[in-house]
Formats: structure tokens, sequence, C-alpha cells
């Protein structure tokens, strides 16, 4: 017996490699296919007396209208690439403590996330004989440096190096000589270092260079697979943690079909996904599925 409460109305949001790619316009269309081949006889005539199954094909289309530059980048990326971009390598020559006089400096430094992107201003303050306090700068993340009293520069720079060597945005090895070498862990320009009132002499080896995303040919001839990534559909009005009416792409590969620039009208970003086996899923369930796929 037919029941009204089967018809619903439900948008989802789209999740593609792990990130929400926010706000959709208008519907999302899957599309499903299923090819065969007609089993006739000639006994039979041209009549079809049966079809075998010989294999499926599955397409998501969704235009997004709230996007970032790191959202529109990763689909490029998928199929263009990133060329260019040079890490930024800098200097900091440290000097010596003179009866805690070094307590409470600041110097300035900023880094980049490779993991999140978040880029982040630090204020690295000298601790002497844990008598320093917080600078809390607004705007600026403090990272403590603690030293003792009299410390030789060679110590100083070792306690700088390790203090942002253990920070994710730096690589900052041991120097065992008063000058710290520090590589920044993500490509591209940053804002200049700045000394502060530390008496640290800091100066730029190598300066960072921005990499570019975009389209061209340098993933011709190479297959789409290792650059797909699980897609997920998530209808809003279930509970993050209900996925029973979820849709789950094992092997999503986003391919753009058009970027809309307007003075009228948001931005928006088509994106068709085309959906690959996965052959680590059961094979009833290795395009997609339906339902709770934690």
């Amino acid at each position: 017996m037919s029941d009204i409460a089967n018809i619903k109305v439900e948008p989802c949001s789209v999740e593609w490699d792990g990130a929400d790619l926010g706000f959709t316009d208008g519907d999302i269309e899957i599309t499903t296919e299923e090819t065969g081949a007609e089993i006739t006889a000639h006994q039979e005539g041209t009549n079809v007396l049966d079809m075998i199954r010989t294999g499926k094909k599955v397409e998501l289309s969704v235009t997004l209208k709230e996007t970032s530059a790191a959202q529109v980048q990763a689909m490029l990326s998928a199929g263009g690439g990133v060329s260019g971009g040079v890490a930024k390598i800098e200097t900091i020559v440290c000097v010596a403590d003179s009866s805690g006089s070094l307590n409470n400096t600041v110097f300035f430094i900023q880094g980049k996330n490779p993991t999140t992107k978040a880029v982040t201003d630090y204020a690295v303050y000298l601790n002497v004989n844990s008598a320093g306090v917080d600078p809390s700068i607004p705007g600026k993340t403090s990272v403590e440096v603690a030293v003792a009293t009299n410390d030789a520069s060679t110590a100083v720079a070792d306690a700088v190096a390790a203090a942002l060597d253990a920070l994710a945005d730096f690589a900052a090895p041991n120097p065992g000589a008063s000058t710290v070498t520090v590589t920044h862990s993500e490509v591209g320009a940053r804002d200049a270092s700045d000394a502060g009132n530390t008496g640290f002499t800091m100066a730029v080896s190598t300066a960072g260079v921005n990499a570019l995303t975009g389209w061209g040919k340098s993933k011709d001839f190479t297959g789409m697979l290792s650059d797909s990534a699980k897609l997920v559909l998530h209808p809003v009005v279930n509970d993050v943690a209900d996925l029973d009416g979820d849709l789950a792409f094992w092997k999503a590969y986003p391919m753009v079909g058009s970027i809309v620039q307007s003075g009228e009208n948001p931005k928006t970003v088509s994106i068709t996904f085309k959906i690959f086996p996965d052959s680590s899923k059961p094979d009833e369930t290795r395009l997609f599925a339906f339902g709770d796929h934690a």
C-alpha cells in the first residue's frame, strides 16, 4: 500500500576526501548505467531472450555555490596539477644570555601548517630559568623557548631549534652552533620575520615561492583511480552520526565542468564525479553503497 511518508525532500551535504564541499546549487544528480549483451537465437529471429550483464557505470553531478580557493584547487589538481613552489629557508643567529638578558624577549616568524594549510603568526619568547611570562600578543600564537641564565649562544640556538622543530610548520634541526636553519614545511611566500628585541639576527637564505594549481597536460595518459577519493552524500535532516540515509562512493574522481564568475550571481563550480570500483570492497557494493558506510 502506498505511504505518503515515503515521499521526502532531502537536501544533502557533499563531502569529498574528508572535506565538506559547502553549499550546493540545485539538485545533485546520480546517473547509473547498466550495460549488457543481448541473447538471441536463430530459431527466435530477432527476439531478445535474455541479456547478460557486462558492466555498470556511475557518475554524479553537482554544482557548488560556496567555494573556497582551497576547494577549487583540490578539484583542479586531481586532473591538472601543481607547478612550482619553493619552501622558504631562513637563518636565526642567536646570542648568549647574560644574567637573564634574554628573559621575556620575543622574535616573530610566520608559518603554514602543511596539513591544515592554516597560516599562523608566531611570537617566540625566551623564558630564562622559568622567570618569563607569556607575552600574549593579540593575533600571535606564543611559543616558549626555555633557556638558563648565562647560556651560551649555542645552547640558546639549540633551544630555539627544538621549539620551532616541534611545530608542524617548520623543520629546524639541532644546529650545534649559534645559527639555526629553519626550513618551512609548506612551500610559498611568508611574511617577513622580525628579530624583535632578542638581539638575534634573522635572514632569508631562500625566498619562498607560491605554488600554482592549474589545468594542463601533466597528467595526460595517466590513470584517474589514484586521484580518486571517497565521496559521501549525507541528508542534512539526519544527525551527523546517523549514516543510514547516506550514499557513499568509495572512489570518486572530480572532473571540473565549468567555473561561472558573475557580477550579479554567486560564483559556482560544476563538478562531475566519475565513480570507479574499489576492489577492496565486496562485489555487491564496490561502486557505491547506501546506508551506514563507516
